[in-house]
């Protein structure tokens, strides 16, 4: 058995085979349902403590147990009580990939976009062998009305980070950025 502290916050114990053996268990066989090895982790986790001089009363512990061919991994870590992580959602862009059958199409409508004053969305161009896409993409909601003007002229696809990525990755880039405005102002 070997036991190291990571860092202020993190302990590994080590148990091999033999010292599994010595308690009657198997990798397999641990579970955190199991009164035993629950109180098996208490008395490695007291002795952790002990050994490395982390203090562990009054802490919230989460164990992970990891097997592994000669043994297994135990990984503690301690985290204060009463702390409480706030996770936040960060706000993520939101696309629009608009799919058109051909380049006047596209054209058409990056005109009417530019007319319209849809000039502040950030919109790449793409083309494959087949189609011509537009990306457009903001932080906030595209609006119904460009939706539905972009419908006209072409097909707009899900917008899911699948379909985006495909794009950006299959097809050649046609014009980076603010399309609208750079193709708006020559058409």
């Amino acid at each position: 058995m070997f036991i190291e502290q990571l860092d202020k916050t993190r302990l590994l114990i080590t148990l091999e085979n033999e010292d599994l053996s010595i308690f009657d268990l198997s990798p397999d066989s641990l579970s955190m349902e199991d009164k035993e090895t629950r109180d098996l982790f208490k008395q490695l986790l007291a002795l952790a403590a002990v050994k490395t001089g982390v203090v562990l009363r009054n802490k919230t512990i989460s164990v992970e147990l990891m097997p592994y061919d000669r043994g297994c991994f135990i990984l503690a870590t301690i985290k204060g009580k009463g702390t409480r992580k706030i996770y936040r959602i960060k706000k993520t862009t939101s696309y629009l990939p608009v799919r058109f059958e051909n380049i006047g199409d596209m054209l058409d409508a990056v005109k009417n976009l530019y007319v319209k004053g849809f000039t502040e969305y950030n919109c790449s161009l793409y083309g494959d062998r087949n189609f011509y896409y537009l990306l457009m993409s903001s932080k906030a909601a595209i609006p119904k009305s460009a939706r539905i003007m972009l419908s006209e002229y072409g097909k707009i696809l899900p917008s899911d980070n699948l379909t985006v990525s495909r794009i950006r990755e299959v097809c050649k880039l046609i014009c980076e950025d603010n399309s609208i405005v750079s193709l708006g102002k020559q058409l």
